[in-house]
């Protein structure tokens, strides 16, 4: 018999601002974006890409990791009120609005944790698309995972830290023939990226 799974409710806290004909939601917990064509379908593609990383994050058994290295809260009954997560400056200065949305998931799976394996953003001249993201992803070495939103608009891919336990996750929207400059900044921050370091890693250095 499957064990039960209880509920657990996790605030999260989604900054959105327009870019150029695009909108960029991110989400301030964890510090992963995403983009639509307004600022609603923004909101909902970024829960949509929260909900594909703690789908993989539960897969590899690290869920409660990243909720302990990122001092997430986490609820066992929905909360009266939660704290809004604090907003970094680069983000203030793009005057977003900020919303406050909860996020009801499983409780993490009992799974042993596997054992660690060795192994300021500015206009870009050039741009990036997700395609691009992805096959970068693939040529160092991430292997993409199973874990969707409800939209399945976001591929999620891991690497083992090299070093320390638990894996690099990376969340990337699919189909975007030029992702915004604030999307692809979490992503070269989930990478552990600069700016200039991240435009190597693109070209494959």
């Amino acid at each position: 018999m499957a064990a039960v799974r209880s509920t657990l409710y996790v605030p999260v806290t989604i900054a959105v601002w327009r870019q150029g004909d695009q909108w960029v939601g991110l989400a301030l917990e964890f510090d992963i974006a995403s983009c639509g064509p307004t600022d609603a379908e923004a909101v909902e593609e970024t829960m949509d890409a929260v909900l594909a990383y703690l789908h993989t994050q539960d897969e590899l058994g690290e869920r409660e990791l990243v909720f302990r290295e990122r001092s997430i809260p986490v609820y066992t009954t929905p909360p009266a009120a939660v704290p809004l997560a604090p907003v970094p400056r680069e983000v203030v200065e793009k005057r977003p609005a900020i919303i406050l949305r909860e996020l009801a998931v499983p409780s993490p799976s009992r799974r042993s944790q596997p054992p660690p394996t060795r192994s300021s953003w500015r206009h870009r001249s050039t741009t990036v698309s997700s395609d691009d993201v992805i096959r970068a992803l693939l040529r160092h070495g991430f292997q993409p995972r199973s874990g969707r939103g409800p939209r399945g608009s976001h591929r999620v891919s891991v690497k083992p830290r090299d070093p320390g336990p638990g894996h690099v996750t990376v969340t990337v929207p699919l189909g975007k023939r030029e992702i915004p400059d604030g999307t692809l900044a979490s992503i070269h921050r989930q990478l552990g990226l600069d700016r200039q370091r991240f435009d190597d890693w693109l070209k494959g250095k």
